[in-house]
């Protein structure tokens, strides 16, 4: 307002005061820098590694899983554990999982330590623990190969309780 001398400039103002009374509008600056997320660098892995960055070590993994095998119609724990060991290796063998091997599971006395089968007997209805074993090739850790091998033997063997027990990496062969 400049161009405007000192008298314009008094009846401007007077004009503006007399004339009806507007809402006031204010003006609300927000800081919301807090609603910006701050950017955080990820542990690097073979998907987010830069193409100049040594590569992460993936490694290979046997991995030991413990599975609860309901058997019916049986009338001794033998033959509960040879059903429930056939059936599996037939659910795992119709989705191409041959590579998982199925064994009987081992428990021990309470009282004096013997290793006894894994196998627990009533009303002709036997409950079988079975150790399923399997090698997991190039994972990060010992919870992604444990994870990769409960989404695969989990699938073959559904509604069937699957528990890891061991997990152990291989030694890497130096050639």
């Amino acid at each position: 307002m400049a161009w405007m001398d000192d008298a314009r400039r008094r009846d401007v103002a007077f004009a503006v005061t007399q004339a009806a009374p507007t809402p006031s509008i204010r003006v609300r600056y927000t800081d919301y820098s807090r609603h910006v997320r701050a950017p955080t660098v990820a542990a690097a892995n073979h998907k987010t590694r830069l193409p100049g960055e040594s590569p992460t070590r993936m490694s290979n993994y046997v991995v030991a899983m413990e599975a609860a095998w309901l058997v019916r119609d049986v009338e001794e724990s033998d033959d509960a554990i040879g059903v429930a060991v056939s059936e599996a290796g037939r659910r795992l063998n119709d989705q191409d999982l041959d590579y998982v091997e199925v064994e009987a599971g081992v428990t021990s006395c309470p009282a004096c330590g013997e290793p006894l089968d894994a196998a627990f007997l009533a009303a002709e209805t036997a409950l079988v623990g079975l150790v399923l074993e399997l090698t997991v090739f190039n994972a990060d850790g010992e919870e992604h190969a444990s994870r990769i091998a409960k989404s695969e033997v989990g699938g073959a063997l559904r509604d069937v309780p699957l528990e890891v027990i061991e997990v152990v990496e291989e030694p890497e062969d130096e050639e």
